[in-house]
């Protein structure tokens, strides 16, 4: 993918040349060169980008671009990596090797001299073939014409799921008020409108057939008003769509509408529509601005002229609907997935022309019409609906199509951790700071986007809300593994196929196939990001423990990204693990006790390190050298090392799985966690105990631990009575003793926390005075066993989702808690006889 490779090498080389230079001695004057021919480059792709798919040239052209962006890379990391291995070394050894990084200097240098030519000729041919780069488009005609050629308007009693919503009510007599009523004459033009989010076009053959059966109604109004459909709103079609839209007015030929400008157009249009009554019908509306240029054309006339659009976008339908402030914003109308019945009664109306489906045929059919999950596309034409979903890829903005294709590396049906595709996005490079947001808030908002498009599935929500785990389609995920292999983004490989080794940045395996591991090329630079899932490597295996690392430091020097948690095997670090200096991200899993190599603190460009599946005493004493580390996970029994000096980490944001020690606490007590926003605290489990209260004074006096949000407790001993100062906004205790009135008080008093999770945890006194919890908005308990609950009136004012799970209570407060109006969502789980008759 030649925009993420020319962006994501772009930042590499402005955080080179402004932190970094050093590392680059002789060649800064080359790679500056460099960095000033990819910005210009840039330009060139991102005014490109409509064209590429209708044009084979551009296509062609871009692909050379991705190429010879993925060769400055591997010269430039390549680079980076002999000059770092010659700072490690001896000053006997760096004398001895003198000539030899010379050399290496002087043949980098010829490198980046022979790219940036070609990289200047790539675009200075531009004009000698023809491309023109002046406006932007974010189109793609000849997709959409094959699209809207091979679309067929079915009749209407081969409609399936559209006659009721998920409420109940049938849109089409709705929409039909909205058309006919023409007494609402105070009303204003936008607030008229009837949005469709129509995600997979399930709207349009109805739609159409019952639009044009106004025509035949016995109102002698409707009859006189005008009708006009337009496909495809593009800011790039704007003239176009409005001329044809004239034509249809006057039945007069439109073609010399065309030498007016866009200005002129829309006056022009909205002069002819000012007093007549009109009805237009806007279909597959793509962009927000497409939406602001037409719709200054028609006229709010107060005479019961409507505009109904359609669109993919749910973002495009809120603005539509919420232009004008005078009127209430107008909720779109997202038509739902099919249900079971309603898939087969398609499937079978399609397949079979509404007869019955032969019973030989029945198992076969319904297995079909299960794995598209309720999207009718997918069930009335499975090839077609490739093309349908490209044509939404192809539309994307640019930073969300490296995200997209990323999904590609998971298994089919594979329910996917939110938080941890982030960490992998953020390592990737997918994600661009902005301003001073948070870089993990950003990439939610990626996520969020790809949701609203229709592509991404959220499976499961957190208790605040957010999305837990995530899911695509089947066919979304073929479209991303074709598209990736065509841009050389990522191959997934298998042990049915064992494909191989293509020029791809980054291979998935599935089930860990040993003879395809083993027969890994020992010179293959260009891998930056190895993922793995499934398959079973015992600890017997004659591959040994740790193979995969060790192979990993020996052949792919140059990797980011090793992600293999998810896969059955033990994993070893190897001493020579410091080879992987451009390493962001390494999460492996181990079932032995293992002891880190103190190598591993050399690796200065790590950001994550997830080791919550390995037994760990005592983390290197050099971790503290890791200044980009922001998420460190452990597996709750692992002890910080001490230090004298003033070392600490600026940037983790998340400390999770420490054992609690005095050390620990020395640590916490010096700040040395500034910037951290989630922390994970384990009761020492090396004998010494701790006071929960000095914990939490201590936490609470630390001006620096400012940004922490979430506090995780595990098997505390928990007496507290001394106030959190701390700004937490979720707490979780886990197994913990002794928590009292006195702690309850305490949490209650706590003026942010939104949510509180209470797990395992036996003899409690839940005791809630009027005050408390004045800001709580989820509360969930599980295991809480033989403890006492009681509340006041005016306790928990905020609260909305109560989540109740395997609980015994001697005293509960239901009276209480079903008087708290702003509680919407009650979930009571496997409930003890005992509660379940207080219930």
């Amino acid at each position: 993918m030649a925009d993420s490779v020319v962006t994501f090498l772009l930042q590499n080389l402005t955080q080179l040349l402004s932190q970094e230079s050093k590392l680059l001695g002789g060649v800064g004057d080359q790679v500056r060169l460099l960095q000033n021919e990819l910005s210009l480059i840039n330009v060139f792709l991102q005014n490109t980008e409509g064209k590429r798919h209708d044009n084979e040239l551009v296509k062609k052209v871009v692909s050379q671009i991705r190429d010879v962006a993925y060769e400055a890379e591997d010269v430039i990391d390549t680079f980076i990596m002999t000059v770092i291995k010659h700072k490690r070394r001896c000053k006997l050894t760096k004398l001895i090797h003198s000539c030899n990084r010379a050399m290496s200097f002087h043949e980098v240098a010829s490198k980046i001299e022979r790219i940036n030519n070609v990289i200047k000729e790539i675009y200075n041919n531009r004009s000698k073939y023809g491309i023109e780069i002046a406006e932007s488009s974010g189109g793609d005609t000849e997709a959409e014409v094959k699209l809207h050629r091979r679309r067929r308007y079915v009749e209407e009693d081969r409609v399936v799921g559209f006659s009721h919503d998920t409420e109940g009510v049938s849109p089409m007599p709705k929409l039909r008020k909205f058309i006919l009523k023409a007494e609402l004459k105070e009303e204003l033009l936008h607030g008229l409108e009837v949005n469709y989010s129509s995600n997979k076009d399930k709207l349009k053959g109805t739609l159409i057939e019952d639009l044009n059966g106004i025509k035949a109604m016995n109102d002698e109004e409707c009859k006189k008003a005008l009708f006009a459909f337009l496909e495809h709103i593009r800011d790039h079609k704007f003239k176009k769509s409005l001329s044809g839209f004239m034509e249809s007015i006057y039945r007069k030929n439109g073609q010399g509408w065309q030498d007016l400008d866009d200005d002129e157009l829309k006056s022009l249009l909205f002069k002819c529509l000012e007093n007549k009554r009109y009805l237009v019908v806007m279909d597959n509306i793509w962009e927000i601005e497409a939406w602001n240029e037409v719709s200054v054309a028609f006229p709010t006339n107060s005479n019961g002229s409507r505009v109904l659009i359609t669109s993919r976008i749910k973002e495009v339908a809120l603005h539509a609907s919420s232009l004008n402030n005078s009127i209430p914003q107008i909720t779109p109308y997202e038509l739902p997935y099919l249900d079971e019945d309603k898939s087969w009664e398609l499937f079978s109306k399609k397949v079979f022309g509404g007869g019955t489906c032969p019973q030989e045929l029945e198992n076969l059919g319904r297995q079909i019409v299960k794995s598209c999950h309720g999207l009718p596309l997918a069930i009335v034409d499975r090839s077609s609906c490739m093309d349908i979903l490209a044509l939404s890829y192809n539309h994307l903005p640019r930073r969300l199509k490296p995200c997209f294709l990323y999904f590609g590396i998971y298994p089919e049906d594979f329910e996917i951790p939110v938080r941890q595709l982030i960490r992998l996005w953020i390592a990737e490079g997918f994600i661009r700071q902005i301003g001073n947001r948070n870089i993990e808030d950003v990439a939610e908002d990626y996520l969020e986007e790809l949701i609203d498009w229709s592509l991404i599935q959220a499976a499961t929500k957190r208790l605040d809300g957010g999305v837990k785990t995530c899911r695509i389609h089947d066919l979304l995920r073929d479209l991303c593994i074709s598209e990736s292999a065509e841009e050389k983004f990522l191959e997934v490989c298998s042990d049915i196929k064992l494909s191989p080794m293509s020029k791809c940045r980054r291979i998935s395996i599935h089930f860990a196939n040993h003879p395809y591991i083993s027969s890994y090329p020992c010179e293959s630079s260009n891998i930056r990001s190895v993922m793995g899932f499934g398959g079973v490597v015992g600890l017997e295996s004659p591959l040994g423990k740790g193979y995969y690392l060790k192979l990993l430091c020996k052949s792919n020097k140059l990797v980011r990204v090793v992600e293999l948690s998810n896969m059955a095997i033990c994993c070893v670090i190897p001493k020579r693990i410091e080879n992987l200096v451009l390493l962001r991200y390494l999460s492996i899993s181990s079932g032995v006790r293992h002891v880190i190599p103190n190598s591993i603190c050399n690796l200065w460009n790590l950001e994550t390190l997830d080791k919550r599946n390995f037994k760990i005493k005592y983390l290197p004493e050099g971790i503290w050298k890791l200044q980009n580390l922001r998420y460190l996970y452990l597996n709750g029994s692992t002890s910080l090392p001490r230090t004298d000096n003033k070392a600490g980490l600026p940037n983790l944001q998340v400390l999770a799985g420490i054992d609690l020690n005095l050390n620990s606490m020395r640590l916490f007590a010096r700040a040395r966690f500034p910037n951290l926003r989630k922390l994970g605290l384990r009761s020492s489990a090396s004998g010494g105990s701790i006071d929960i209260d000095s914990l939490v004074l201590s936490l609470s006096t630390i001006q620096p631990l400012r940004h922490l949000q979430t506090l995780k407790l595990c098997e505390f001993i928990m007496a507290l009575r001394n106030k959190i100062s701390l700004q937490l906004t979720k707490i979780t205790l886990l197994d913990l003793k002794g928590c009292g009135p006195f702690t309850w008080g305490v949490l209650g008093s706590l003026a942010n926390l939104r949510i509180l999770k209470v797990v395992g945890c036996g003899m409690l006194t839940l005791d809630c005075n009027e005050s408390s919890f004045c800001q709580l908005e989820v509360l969930k308990m599980a295991k809480v066993t033989d403890s006492e609950w009681t509340m006041e009136k005016g306790a928990m004012p905020r609260l909305q989702r109560l989540v109740i799970e395997r609980c015994n209570f001697k005293t509960m407060p239901l009276d209480e808690l079903w008087c708290l109006s702003a509680l919407r969502d009650v979930e009571v789980l496997h409930p003890d006889p005992e509660l379940a008759n207080m219930l």
